[in-house]
């Protein structure tokens, strides 16, 4: 069992269909933001996290709530993958990840 005091606020970022957040929500923490923009994604996330506020664009995100205390980012591998484009992070999709950067960046200052 999960100490109340070690609960954590989360926004999670691509997000998909929440694998990573129903972990974080079973060992105790509460999502309060998530990001995803894949319409079959959304739904199953509308689905297992009713009421948990819903972003369908990382790049339209301008900032964190301010209570968030983890952010959670399974950013799209494809151009960093073996397997994949090998565009590195400065491909299309990968290269998202700088709005994670970008949005730490801005909660920080």
């Amino acid at each position: 069992p999960h100490h109340l005091l070690s609960q954590m606020k989360v926004v999670s970022l691509f997000s998909g269909c929440g694998g990573l957040d129903l972990g974080l929500e079973q060992a105790g923490h509460e999502i309060i933001l998530q990001c995803e923009s894949d319409p079959g994604a959304q739904q199953v996330l509308r689905n297992h996290f009713p009421g948990v506020l819903l972003c369908p664009d990382v790049c339209a995100l301008q900032n964190l709530p301010k209570e968030t205390e983890l952010l959670a980012a399974g950013f799209p591998c494809v151009d960093v993958s073996r397997a994949g484009l090998r565009k590195g992070l400065s491909g299309q999709s990968s290269g998202l990840v700088r709005h994670v950067f970008r949005l730490l960046d801005r909660a920080i200052k």
